[in-house]
Parts: structure tokens; C-alpha cells; sequence
């Protein structure tokens, strides 16, 4: 869940899964101990949601104190695309770290690079097109979240986790691994609804 939110990671969680990988992308902190999930639960534990799930963005500094919001620049309603490009390129070749909307804030996307003027994203939303304004068409883009690093954080502050052993029965689909960790071999899924018994607790992940 986004915080104390009813809204959930799987279907509202792009804005979070953005952020997630930017850290990672500015060098703040390695995939082999952090991933959307952590940065999730640590932006709760730092009241880093609105009650409506909603990020409060520089909330982010509290879990990467080098990692810090600047501001949000909001385009124009009569801005062109060349203009929305230029803005972007301008901000990215300043080093800046960026997230755009891409659907009126509907959804979100970070910028991975600009390479021979054309924007790539890390996009929360699967397998797309990384050219984020052939995936997009950019007058869904409305604004521009600014972020800078000034240093890199040795490694995230740690998750408090509350799950306990017993009977649980699936709300969604999950994935099954061969070890406790994201990274470790896919080995299979359970389907929603199928009824388990938690005999192991790590973290949070379930034996």
C-alpha cells in the first residue's frame, strides 16, 4: 500500500517505482539492496504519502539525504512539443534527475538519457518503448519533477517489517523464488485466492 493509503504498488505505483530507480540510477543505492517495494514501505515509514496515496515528493531526502526535490516545473497549456523537449534536455544536460507525466499525471516515467535528441524513460509500465514521445504522445506531458544528487548515500535506512507466520490466502498474484530477494531465480506463481501456510519470515518475504 502507499502509505496508509487503500491505493496499492500494483496499481498506482509508478510514481514510487520512478523515484525507486532513480536513486538507483543516480548511485545513490545498488538494486541488490533496494527496490520499489523497500522504497515504498521506507516512504511510509517516513509519512511520505498523502492519505489519498499521493507522493510527497521531497520526502525522498529523508531515505537519501543526497538526494534532494528542487521543484516542479509546469509547462505552459499552449506549449509545443519542441518547447517540452527542449525544457527536458535543458534540465537533463544540467544534471538534473527528472520524472515526467506522460498521461496528464496519470502515469509517470523517469528519464533514463537523451541521446541523439531523442528522451529515454525507465517506465514503471512494463516492456515499451523507451522513446518516451513515440510511447507518449507529449501533450500528456504537463509538468517536470527536479531532482538533484549532490552525494551518494552509503545504503537505505532499515525496513521495519511487522509479518508474522500463520494461514494467509492471496489478494493478488505472487511470484515465487528460489531465495528471499527480488533478484534471486523466478521458480513459479501463486494465483489470487490460493491459500498458503507462512512457516518462515524474512524481511518480507514468506517461506
Amino acid at each position: 500500500h502507499l502509505g496508509r493509503s487503500p491505493y496499492t504498488m500494483g496499481g498506482y505505483g509508478c510514481a514510487v517505482t520512478s523515484l525507486a530507480a532513480l536513486l538507483v540510477h543516480a548511485g545513490n543505492f545498488t538494486d541488490s539492496d533496494f527496490d520499489p517495494g523497500v522504497f515504498c514501505r521506507l516512504m511510509g515509514q517516513y509519512d511520505g504519502f498523502g492519505s489519498s496515496g499521493d507522493i510527497i515528493w521531497w520526502k525522498v531526502s529523508k531515505i537519501a539525504p543526497g538526494f534532494s526535490f528542487k521543484e516542479t516545473y509546469y509547462f505552459e497549456k499552449a506549449a509545443s512539443n519542441e518547447e517540452k523537449f527542449a525544457k527536458i534536455k535543458s534540465l537533463y544536460k544540467e544534471g538534473y534527475y527528472l520524472i515526467i507525466d506522460v498521461k496528464d499525471s496519470g502515469h509517470w516515467v523517469a528519464i533514463d538519457r537523451i541521446e541523439n535528441d531523442t528522451i529515454y524513460s525507465i517506465d514503471p509500465g512494463g516492456n515499451r518503448n523507451p522513446d518516451v514521445f513515440k510511447q507518449y504522445d507529449p501533450k500528456g506531458t504537463t509538468c517536470i519533477k527536479i531532482f538533484k544528487s549532490t552525494d551518494i548515500t552509503k545504503e537505505p535506512p532499515a525496513v521495519i517489517y511487522n509479518f508474522h507466520t500463520g494461514r494467509y490466502v492471496t489478494t493478488t498474484r505472487l511470484n515465487v523464488r528460489k531465495s528471499a530477494t527480488s533478484a534471486s531465480e523466478k521458480l513459479g506463481e501463486l494465483e489470487k485466492g490460493t491459500q498458503v501456510n507462512v512457516i518462515q519470515v524474512e524481511g518480507c518475504w514468506g517461506k
